[in-house]
């Protein structure tokens, strides 16, 4: 009975190590992976698998003692090849790795700022950015980016043209010397009206060039100024898509500031208010002569005074009585305008003041009144008593009586012997009559010929 429970004894220790050995044993070679979920429990039934050799036994003996089988599978060689179909919450989902292009933001508008990301180039690859309607149209690039080297770009922006209609547009991403082309579809949102202005800021009587999108297809579109009350000032029109390419609308008249122009579909009834700076006006003008001698027309050339504004004209002060008035033209100007007749009297540096009556804008403009230097002579220089003289004369005032003196000095305004009148141009030819006197005496005799309105003397 002893030596039984010994054998019995030792068989189980024999058992025992023999079952860690197989449990130890190394596998066959190469790389294994091991799952341990226990979706392989169907291995416990023992059976042998003769290319598995010895490690058949190694389920059996786990099982046995209580723990979960492992089975064996193959590690996957290289990454996954695409296109590959898979299930994603009981749906196949064919996967595929190719560029991809993404917009931020994907609905826009005319002018707006457009960021794009790409990914799934080649990197240090160079791309092009195109901007089209269709994907087939042919267009030159927008611009290009370099490729970084995890084969994505991003920073990249671009302003949507003004060219491109309402509705869906096509951004695409193509890799130079290659097949790898990504696209993404952007919208140009519409039923919002848009007018942009080529600039912010101007003075009144500018024209402002301009462009719209959103508004009703061929329809009149009424430009206001400041109020809807007030009058039109200009009219522009659509096209076909509801837009203006190019159009311009004059700055009218109104306070220096901030102001705006209204723009009011006259179908569609869709006002768009744009700000607009209203700048100082600075007006200048030019006259037609700067030396001009009295009883001679000055005319005045202006510009940048307020569009259709009446611009009164002042000599040497504005709280004169005004010279005249000047209707500027829908610029703020006019031409030779005026016609100052410049009196007699004036002598020297005469100022001339130019306000608007409306924008109380000035300027100033001088002029030098140059006076009248005539000269005459007898028709004979010598003569008995008896002889009868008469005069020749030029440069004095047109149309004006001059008269012949004897005598005259500084002290003595002398005697009249004779006068005539000057042509139009100033000019006389055999003017007068004078007999010497019988009782003359011998010697010389010196007549002054004085302009009755230019005051000017001409001795002989």
């Amino acid at each position: 009975m002893k030596q039984r429970l010994i054998l019995i004894g030792a068989g189980l220790v024999l058992l025992i190590v023999v079952a860690r050995l197989v449990i130890s044993r190394p596998g066959a070679g190469g790389d294994v992976a091991v799952d341990t979920t226990g979706a392989s429990a169907q291995a416990r039934s023992g059976g042998t698998n003769p290319a598995a050799g010895d490690r058949a036994a190694q389920p059996t003996e786990v099982a046995a003692r209580g723990t979960p089988a492992a089975t064996l599978v193959a590690k996957p060689s290289g990454p996954t090849p695409t296109p590959v179909v898979v299930q994603i919450q009981g749906t196949a989902v064919s996967i595929e790795a190719k560029p991809l292009l993404l917009l931020n933001p994907s609905t826009v508008r005319q002018g707006s700022s457009v960021g794009v990301t790409g990914s799934g180039f080649d990197p240090g690859a160079t791309v092009d950015i195109y901007v089209k309607q269709q994907a087939a149209d042919s267009v030159d690039p927008l611009t290009f980016v370099q490729v970084d080297k995890s084969g994505g770009f991003g920073g990249v922006t671009f302003a949507v043209p003004d060219s491109l209609p309402r509705g869906n547009f096509i951004v695409e991403a193509d890799q130079r010397e290659s097949g790898n082309v990504a696209r993404a579809t952007a919208v140009i949102a519409g039923g919002s009206p848009q007018v942009k202005l080529g600039t912010q800021a101007a003075k009144s009587g500018d024209a402002v060039q301009l462009s719209a999108a959103g508004f009703a297809p061929d329809e009149d579109i009424n430009v206001y100024w400041n109020d809807l009350s007030s009058d039109v000032i200009g009219t522009l029109h659509t096209d076909e898509s509801g837009g203006l390419r190019q159009g311009s609308v004059r700055v009218p008249f109104g306070a220096v500031g901030n102001n705006g122009f209204i723009f009011v579909g006259q179908r569609s009834q869709s006002p768009v208010t744009v700000p607009f700076q209203m700048l100082n006006l600075y007006p200048n003008v030019d006259l037609s002569s700067y030396a001009i001698k009295p009883d001679n027309v000055l005319s005045f050339s202006g510009k940048d005074f307020g569009p259709g504004e009446q611009v009164t004209v002042y000599l040497n002060s504005p709280e004169a009585p005004p010279l005249t008035t000047i209707q500027a033209d829908d610029s703020g100007g006019f031409t030779n305008e005026g016609g100052f007749l410049v009196p007699f009297g004036l002598r020297g540096k005469q100022t001339l003041i130019f306000m608007g009556k409306e924008s109380k804008a000035p300027t100033t403009a001088s002029f030098d009144t140059l006076p009248y230097t005539p000269s005459a002579q007898p028709s004979t220089y010598g003569g008995r008593p008896g002889t009868t003289l008469t005069f020749y004369a030029i440069g004095f005032a047109r149309n004006e009586i001059v008269h012949a003196l004897v005598g005259r000095t500084q002290d003595s305004a002398g005697q009249e012997v004779s006068c005539f009148r000057t042509d139009p141009q100033g000019n006389a030819a055999s003017g007068g009559s004078y007999v010497v006197p019988g009782d003359a005496s011998p010697g010389q005799l010196v007549f002054s010929l004085m302009g009755s309105r230019s005051e000017a003397v001409g001795a002989t």
